[in-house]
């Protein structure tokens, strides 16, 4: 998606994992609501409860009813990123990437199933995770050269750089990996 290629989901057992798939977001966890309540109070409270994990979440919503829930997630999550999925895997399929409030200003005449993927919350620009990973690595070097000498087995040397780090022991075995 990222680079400009259409992606389409493929018809099977899942239309939450459909919709995940052409998603274009990274999501490695996702919680997922099925139908969001009719009601406004409810539909909000649960959408104030989404607000606060910071996960992708996916439920579906009926042609009738997607203005209202775009609405309240307008005013819950406004800068929260949208894929909403309109009739995956039929004739007039179409994924939609925004905000809610630009999904207002597109569906206004709604027609067909929907599926909603509310992307998770933001991480820290690009630049700042680079700059924290290059930092990780680099604390990871250096405490491995302090400390190789002291441990014949590589299990042995990532436990001690892990714990003297804190950082988790996957990452340190997977830097250790990339050393050689």
């Amino acid at each position: 998606v990222a680079l400009g290629h259409d992606v389409v989901p493929l018809p099977g057992a899942s239309s939450i994992m459909a919709a995940l798939s052409v998603s274009g977001l990274y999501v490695d966890q996702f919680v997922a609501h099925g139908f969001l309540p009719a009601s406004g109070g409810k539909r909000r409270r649960l959408l104030n409860e989404v607000a606060q994990v910071p996960t992708a979440a996916v439920f579906f919503e009926t042609p009738h009813r997607l203005r209202g829930t775009l609405a309240d997630i307008a005013d819950v999550m406004p800068d929260r990123g949208l894929v909403i999925c309109r009739e995956m895997t039929k004739l007039h399929e179409e994924i939609w990437r925004g905000t809610a409030s630009e999904a207002l200003e597109h569906f206004d005449s709604p027609r067909g199933e929907f599926a909603i993927v509310v992307a998770p919350l933001e991480r820290e620009d690009a630049a700042a995770d680079s700059s924290s990973e290059d930092d990780a690595l680099k604390v990871i070097s250096e405490t491995v050269t302090a400390l190789k000498s002291r441990y014949e087995s590589r299990r042995d040397l990532v436990e001690a750089v892990a714990k003297k780090t804190g950082l988790p022991r996957r990452q340190v075995y997977q830097a250790l990996h990339r050393e050689g």
